[in-house]
Formats: structure tokens, sequence, C-alpha cells
């Protein structure tokens, strides 16, 4: 057999490799710890940053919030608000009494024009007069046609809510057929 010097500072070295290898519960629980207590402490290194950028921006927008042009200019904007408010109400206002002058007869021009314009030729005015919201015609004419042929075309024309026609009466002495016509004007003429 053959002997073999034994080295014992090979065979400690290797006894202590396993024994660094193995860890103990302490060092892991330390190495937990350690980690928590980093990750925490970086977490709330974040978290105080933040509030303090966070902190320096309320300052600087309370700054300018604060500053006297833009409270000139809020106070600006309130009165333009009010004011707006105030415009809706009068438009409001004024649709309302437009809708109320629109009910209403008109006496304008284009009555007249309608009363000219389908009269028959030999037709003569005597009187034209306003009453209420009717029109009252006086007229002659050489025949006794003349006064149911106008009294047809105003009625045609559309323009009167209602036209009225009492009859004629004939004049011996100037030889004409008289009549009167009642014309009712429609509401927003």
């Amino acid at each position: 057999m053959r002997k073999t010097d034994m080295n014992l500072l090979a065979r400690y070295r290797e006894l202590n490799k396993l024994k660094a290898n193995r860890t103990s519960p302490g060092k892991v629980y330390l190495a937990v710890f350690l980690a928590a207590f980093l990750l925490i402490a970086a977490y709330s290194t974040k978290l105080w940053i933040d509030n303090s950028l966070l902190k320096q921006d309320v300052r600087d927008l309370q700054s300018y919030v604060e500053s006297p042009n833009v409270i000139a200019r809020m106070n600006e904007v309130a009165t333009l608000q009010d004011n707006l408010k105030k415009l809706d109400t009068m438009a409001d206002e004024l649709k309302s009494i437009d809708e109320v002058l629109g009910s209403i007869p008109r006496y304008d021009s284009g009555v007249l024009s309608i009363l000219y314009s389908t009269r028959p030729a030999n037709v003569r005015f005597v009187s034209v007069s306003y009453e209420g919201s009717a029109v009252v015609i006086n007229f002659y004419g050489p025949r006794s046609s003349d006064a149911s042929n106008y009294v047809l075309r105003l009625q045609r024309s559309g323009y009167f809510k209602d036209v009225i026609y009492s009859g004629y009466t004939f004049d011996s002495a100037a030889s004409v057929y008289r009549s009167s016509i009642r014309c009712v004007l429609k509401g927003g003429n």
C-alpha cells in the first residue's frame, strides 16, 4: 500500500467552503430585512422628492392665480359672462316682442299695392280708411259687376284674412254703382 500524505490544510479549506456555502437563517432574514429597508427607503425618498416638486408647482400656480393681471382678467371674464346672460335675456325678450309684433296686422305699402293692383280698370276709389285691423274701401264703378269682380280679386290675392262685401247701391245722379268693402288684414304681413 502506498502511503499518501494527508494535507490537512486542503481538507480544512474544503470544509470551510462547504460551511460558507451553507447560509444560516439569520443571514437570510438579515438580507431580506436589508433589501426591504432599502426598497422602502428608496420609495420614501422618491415620494418625498415628488411631494417637494408638487408643493413647488402648487406655490407657482397659486402665485399665478393671485397675480393682479390674472385677477383682472378673471373679473373681466365674469363681467363678460354677466353681459352674455343679459344679452340672452334681451334676445328672449326681443323674440317674444317680435312674435307679438308678428301677430299684429301691419299697415304698409303692400296693402295699398294689393288694393290698387287688383281693382278693375273702371273702378274709382272714394276713400280708403283703416279701422282696427281692417281696411275699409269706398268705391264706385259704372257697372254693377265691378264691385263683385273686385271682391273676388281681393279674395284670390290671399293677402287678406277676410274680405267682407255688403253689396252695392246705384247712384242715379252720377249713374254709378257705389259699394264698400271691408278687408281684414292678416297678422304679420
